[in-house]
């Protein structure tokens, strides 16, 4: 298991993001794999080479994707 299959499995997914789950059965990861897997997304995350939202789900910096950055501001109400 390498970090360059592990950014080449999140480029080929349809909405540019995949879950710890989704990514260790793609790449038959088990056992002890689980570990190493979630040692080098913890490495690409802290690089800034993948992005890693509230959600678990991880994705490729630039790629187009679902989520915003930004604050959301709401009236408890619901107007305004």
């Amino acid at each position: 298991m390498d970090p360059q299959r592990v950014i080449g499995h999140i480029r080929r997914q349809r909405h540019n993001c995949s879950s710890f789950k989704k990514i260790a059965k793609a790449l038959k990861g088990r056992g002890k794999q689980y570990a190493l897997l979630a040692q080098i997304l913890r490495k690409l995350v802290d690089k800034g080479t993948v992005l890693k939202s509230r959600g678990d789900l991880y994705s490729l910096p630039g790629r187009n994707t679902d989520y915003i950055t930004g604050h959301f501001n709401r009236h408890p109400d619901g107007y305004g």
